[in-house]
């Protein structure tokens, strides 16, 4: 979306040098969108690009060159809550268009294009403090029910489960805000490994339980078949 600058008039300069040099500039507000790869996630790099080309005229008839001097400006006191600009750069996609397309026909034809190149790194300071050492602490926690006495089952079954929901509930709640693709995010594979984790450590109560028992059992027919009379 582009909006021309009208207040209070067009916001527009002409310039016309002794040479018949023509100068022309206008101020505009645009609104860009940039499609992000959220593969890594939160700790991704984001490269976006804004492209500036004629809709109908050829490199012959318009040709589009950036100037040699501080070609794309930027104002360092504007920042993104979630991104760090690390860089911005300039460069020219030039290349073969078609154009008047028709039912049965259309041209080709060579098209000059400017390309602002927009390079974002995330801050991971946000998914820091509300992922990744929340779901650790929890996993921690989990791990207590080791050190519990193994005939504690009320205690360690409540633990265990306790530290389950709760992270469940913290990764439905924090992936619910983030955009539906169809891959898996590295925050995804995070959350994946910290309820394995969890879910490790209520398997081993049950195994051990189930060893337990077993032994009990074993002990006791032992015990029996020793105080009986040969």
């Amino acid at each position: 979306i582009v909006l021309f600058q009208d207040v209070t008039v067009p916001n527009f300069n002409m310039f016309v040098a002794q040479d018949g040099t023509v100068a022309y500039s206008c101020r505009a507000t645009c609104s860009i969108s940039c499609s992000l790869k959220l593969v890594n996630y939160p700790m991704d790099h984001q490269h976006c690009y804004i492209r500036v080309l004629s809709y109908a005229h050829v490199a012959e008839q318009v040709s589009m060159q950036w100037f040699t001097r501080d070609p794309v400006r930027t104002n360092t006191e504007i920042g993104l809550p979630e991104f760090q600009i690390t860089n911005v750069s300039s460069s020219y996609c030039n290349g073969t268009y078609r154009y008047a397309l028709t039912d049965k026909s259309h041209k080709i034809g060579n098209f000059s294009c400017l390309m602002a190149n927009i390079f974002l790194s995330r801050s991971i300071g946000y998914n820091l403090v509300q992922s990744y050492i929340p779901t650790g602490l929890i996993v921690m926690i989990s791990w207590v029910s080791f050190w519990i006495d193994r005939r504690a089952v009320p205690a360690r079954v409540t633990l265990s489960f306790t530290t389950l929901v709760s992270l469940t509930t913290l990764g439905n709640g924090l992936r619910f805000g983030l955009p539906q693709v169809s891959y898996a995010k590295a925050i995804d594979l995070w959350y994946g490994a910290c309820m394995f984790f969890v879910f490790c450590a209520l398997l081993e109560f049950a195994l051990i339980n189930s060893h337990m028992r077993k032994s009990e059992k074993y002990d006791h027919i032992s015990k029996t078949f020793a105080s009986s009379p040969r």
